[in-house]
C-alpha cells in the first residue's frame, strides 16, 4: 500500500482516465496546487478531508482517485460537480486510478455505476460512454485514451 494521500508527483506526466466524457484522475499535490499557493484553505474541502484525516482512510487504497471535470456531451448531460473522491464503481471499492480504469474496462455490466464520496452516482451506458469518447475526446484535444 503506497500512502494514499496526495502525494507530489514530478519527472512523470499526468495521469487521467477519461470516460463517457468525464475525466478522472488521482488526488496529488499537483492537482491540488490549481488553487494556488494557499491551495490547503481554497481547494474542496472534500479533497482537503481525507488528507487532514488519514488514519481515517482505508489501508487498502493506493491513491484517491477523484472526478475532476466533466466534459459535456450526450451522455453525460445529466451530471454536473467536479473535484469530488470516487469511491466505488459498480458496488466495488476504488484502490487507484489503474484499478478504476480495470474496473470500468473489463466491466461486463450494461451501466457503469460511479459512487461518489458525496452521495451522488454516476451512471452511464458503458458502450454508449465509450462511443462518445471517441468524439469528446476529439474535440477537446485529449491525446490517448488514458494515461495511468
Amino acid at each position: 500500500m503506497k500512502d494514499p494521500g496526495a502525494p507530489y508527483e514530478f519527472d512523470k506526466a499526468a495521469r487521467y482516465y477519461p470516460f463517457g466524457g468525464i475525466v478522472f484522475v488521482p488526488l496529488t499535490t499537483n492537482y491540488l496546487m490549481g488553487w494556488g499557493k494557499k491551495w490547503y484553505s481554497e481547494a474542496p474541502i472534500g479533497l482537503i478531508y481525507p488528507l487532514l484525516n488519514q488514519e481515517k482512510l482505508d489501508k487498502e487504497l493506493d491513491e484517491l482517485v477523484i472526478l475532476s471535470t466533466i466534459l459535456p456531451n450526450e451522455e453525460n448531460a445529466d451530471y454536473e460537480g467536479s473535484h469530488t473522491i470516487v469511491s466505488k464503481i459498480n458496488g466495488i471499492k476504488v484502490l487507484s486510478l489503474k484499478h478504476f480504469a480495470e474496473l470500468v474496462e473489463k466491466s461486463r455490466e450494461k451501466y457503469i455505476n460511479i459512487e461518489l464520496d458525496d452521495g451522488e452516482v454516476v451512471i452511464l451506458d458503458k458502450a454508449k460512454a465509450l462511443k462518445a469518447d471517441k468524439k469528446t475526446m476529439e474535440q477537446y484535444g485529449i491525446v490517448g485514451k488514458m494515461r495511468l
